[in-house]
């Protein structure tokens, strides 16, 4: 069996790493916790990791994929996002065998995600949809696809706040999304075509499945570096699937037009059609077999109908054969959308020990976030009573210690029998603190005291409360 007429995206691939050991040093050096109280939750990380090395077209595999996902995601509370461990990947589309690493958990959270929208293509390229179930799964599973790579675009590189590898590009991560679109809704028009639907309907679907494939390639071609990554197979068969498309629609509109009485309508727009198939059918050396199968098997009953329509015309309608400019557009029927799986939208609210995902790993540590507001609290009290209580301390000291030397006190005291007026240095440093307020001032700076104790103290709460949802 050849290969099909449509796509699917070549999986990632990656190396065995050890996570655990930089995980416990960090545990232990960071949350002063002892990390054997987390063995089992390494062992299983490791495991989920272990998984992403020879990936099967597979339900299993797919679930995997999705509990690692969104143990990564829930592990990101707890860990900071350059935790020390270097995750290497190679480029998707790249027959280089040179792998990029990062120092980044979200790089990781990215190449997975990426993954399983790949995984998603190819569950959907294996699915028959030559079946009517079949053919609704494929679809399913494409739009899957789209969402993935979608909110991996949106949301997921955004995260690694660093330049993302060439394969996760807006305009490649975007070509992928209109590229798994066209191929979910190329399933609804092959199934409209199965059930015979009217021309018109088959018109606009396959009217949209053009404009997906169009837009996918208007995307491959934004820059050199990914025209060379994608190759030119790759980019010729979106190219031609659109034209492919298009001609579909005008034949399928021209049809439609004969029933109208719109003879001059259907000559233009098969003529149309035959110009687009024509222009496909010279980029044969790109395309595979099925391609070309699906682009003659269009090609007779175009050439056909065009032969029929002119004589007919000729002999018997006169109609005026209009230009392809000035015929009316043919409508669209959108029937897909970039589905987002529930278990990337919110995997944490889905942990759980009966879920797919499991439970949460390293649920008992303290999230990241809280460690910091704790570590910020500390720093903050411990400046306060340095810079507020012991300062202030230090320089009371220091005045009283040099007026009493300078009064030649307290010894002098010893040796007079009636108490003399106090000196006059003395005095003006009384006059100092009590110019400054005199208790009143200290009261003051230990009301400020206590208000930021309050504050510091509500940070703590906050904190705590964080840990509680995390």
């Amino acid at each position: 069996m050849g290969l099909p007429n449509i796509v699917f995206i070549d999986f990632k691939r990656t190396e065995r790493i050890g996570l655990t050991r930089t995980l416990r040093d960090y545990i232990q050096f960071s949350y002063a916790e002892h990390p054997d109280a987390y063995i089992d939750d390494f062992r299983v990380l490791d495991e989920l990791r272990s998984d992403c090395l020879n990936l099967e077209v597979h339900y299993n595999a797919l679930n995997r994929l999705l509990k690692y996902y969104g143990q990564l995601v829930f592990i990101g509370s707890k860990f900071p996002i350059d935790v020390g461990i270097e995750f290497p990947w190679s480029l998707a589309f790249s027959e280089d065998k040179k792998l990029i690493a990062h120092r980044n958990f979200c790089y990781e959270k990215a190449c997975v995600l990426f993954n399983i929208g790949a995984m998603y293509s190819q569950l959907g390229v294996a699915e028959n949809r030559f079946s009517a179930s079949g053919v609704k799964k494929a679809s399913q599973h494409f739009q899957c696809a789209a969402g993935c790579f979608s909110y991996l675009n949106e949301v997921v590189v955004p995260e690694m706040r660093s330049v993302p590898p060439l394969d996760m590009t807006t305009p490649v991560l975007n070509c992928l999304v209109n590229l798994m679109l066209a191929q979910a809704q190329e399933c609804f028009w092959q199934k409209a075509v199965n059930d015979k639907l009217k021309d018109g309907t088959i018109a606009k679907l396959a009217g949209q499945v053009a404009d997906f494939y169009e837009a996918a390639h208007e995307l491959s071609n934004t820059d050199p570096a990914i025209v060379k990554l994608l190759g030119q197979e790759f980019i010729t068969h979106l190219q031609v699937k659109s034209w492919h498309f298009f001609a579909g629609s005008e034949f399928r509109k021209s049809s439609e037009n004969i029933s109208q009485n719109q003879y001059g309508d259907e000559i233009a727009r098969l003529k149309v059609a035959e110009g687009l198939i024509k222009r496909a059918l010279t980029q044969q050396r790109y395309l595979r077999d099925s391609v070309i199968s699906d682009l003659k098997s269009l090609e007779k009953p175009i050439n056909d109908n065009l032969s029929r329509a002119e004589k007919d015309n000729d002999i018997i309608y006169l109609h005026t054969i209009p230009s392809a400019s000035s015929l009316p557009s043919i409508g669209r029927a959108k029937m897909v959308s970039a589905t987002l799986p529930p278990e990337i939208k919110d995997p944490i609210s889905m942990m759980n020990e009966k879920s797919l995902l499991g439970e949460p790993l390293f649920v008992k540590l303290v999230p990241f976030a809280v460690h910091q507001a704790i570590s910020v609290y500390s720093d903050r009290k411990d400046t306060l009573v340095r810079e507020e209580i012991i300062g202030k301390l230090q320089e009371l000291t220091s005045i009283c210690k040099s007026t009493l030397q300078s009064l030649k006190l307290p010894g002098s005291l010893e040796i007079l029998e009636q108490p003399v007026g106090l000196p006059s240095s003395l005095i003006q440093k009384s006059n100092e603190i009590r110019n400054a307020g005199g208790f009143e001032f200290l009261k003051e700076k230990l009301e400020i005291l206590q208000e930021l104790e309050s504050k510091d103290t509500a940070i703590l709460e906050e904190a705590r409360l964080y840990s509680l949802f995390s």
